[in-house]
């Protein structure tokens, strides 16, 4: 019998000690992969045509900056050469070269110039951010996935689609507003006021808005419309969605 205790209380031993043994390689590798990566890091930048629109396909990171036409991004190495940058018929394009390796595009940080905008247009989970204003005579935002865009846009017209559970917030002010929502995502133009907003909310997405005359659409579903401002409200309503005041105002 003490024998067999004997065996029992080596082999538990061992056992433990294989245990913390792994614990600290998977540690030291973690560590030397995250080393490993940061010394890959590198930049590139690259001089474009003259463009008025920005079409985003990945989970890159993107910031919009006003100046002359030109990109610049840091990554790896082989993030850095994934990427295709590219301007036809006045719209840049950014997407990977590779459509396999679409997931590479996680951690790259891209950083884009541009002398004018009028339209911004993102597939995946990416994130666009444009803290300078924009101003333009007419705007449109589309996001299809689950990333962000963050704008500061003052136009005439700002037009914005979203399809998925993603994210559109604008700071500014337009005349009119065009929102278009389809699935659970959510729409904040509360700081964004406009005269006139036409919703069409398909879901049970939120829509945040400041307007100041009338508000018209449809809510389909159990969405929610909640505004600011002293606006008629003329939508037709199918479903649970509601349409209430801001009282966080």
């Amino acid at each position: 019998m003490k024998t067999s205790n004997k065996f029992l209380t080596s082999g538990l031993a061992l056992f433990l000690t294989m245990i913390l043994a792994g614990m600290i390689y998977a540690k030291k590798h973690i560590k030397l992969t995250a080393l490993d990566r940061n010394a890959a890091m590198t930049s590139d930048q690259k001089n474009l045509e003259p463009y008025h629109a920005i079409h985003v396909t990945g989970n890159y990171e993107v910031t919009l900056e006003p100046g002359n036409p030109h990109l610049s991004i840091e990554g790896t190495k082989e993030e850095v050469h994934n990427l295709l940058a590219e301007v036809k018929d006045g719209i840049l394009y950014l997407s990977p070269s590779n459509t396999n390796d679409n997931d590479l595009s996680s951690d790259q940080k891209i950083h884009v110039q541009y002398q004018s905008l009028d339209e911004i247009y993102l597939t995946g989970n990416g994130n666009i951010k444009a803290e300078n204003p924009i101003q333009t005579t007419g705007f449109e935002i589309n996001l299809i996935g689950n990333g962000d865009i963050n704008t500061h846009v003052i136009s005439d017209n700002i037009k914005v689609q979203l399809t998925g559970n993603g994210n559109i917030r604008n700071e500014g002010s337009s005349k009119t507003l065009a929102i278009n929502l389809l699935g659970n995502g959510d729409i904040d133009f509360k700081d964004s006021e406009t005269a006139e907003t036409k919703i069409n909310l398909t879901g049970q997405g939120d829509i945040r808005i400041h307007c100041t005359t009338k508000i018209t659409g449809n809510l389909t579903g159990n969405g929610r419309v909640i505004y600011s401002g002293e606006p008629v409200i003329q939508v037709d309503q199918i479903g649970n969605g509601e349409i209430e005041k801001d009282t966080e105002l």
